[in-house]
């Protein structure tokens, strides 16, 4: 998470230097932030899943059915 911080430092802190950005750089803030990120990875072929026309009309009958 730091390093991406400093990485980003011009848009973070509005500061060019990388050094002083460093110096910028809430360390505890990081580490809160690190605890509670979640990475989650996907194959290329999850990223492209889509719900087919077939399941989506069984999803709509299923909603119409209860009255939403």
């Amino acid at each position: 998470m730091r390093e991406h911080v400093i990485k980003h430092r011009e848009r973070v802190f509005g500061e060019a230097d990388e050094a002083v950005a460093g110096s910028l750089v809430d360390d505890a803030a990081v580490s809160a932030v690190a605890e509670r990120l979640w990475l989650i990875v996907l194959s290329d072929r999850q990223e492209t899943l889509v719900i087919s026309k077939e399941h989506r009309g069984v999803i709509d009958a299923y909603e119409a059915e209860k009255g939403e």
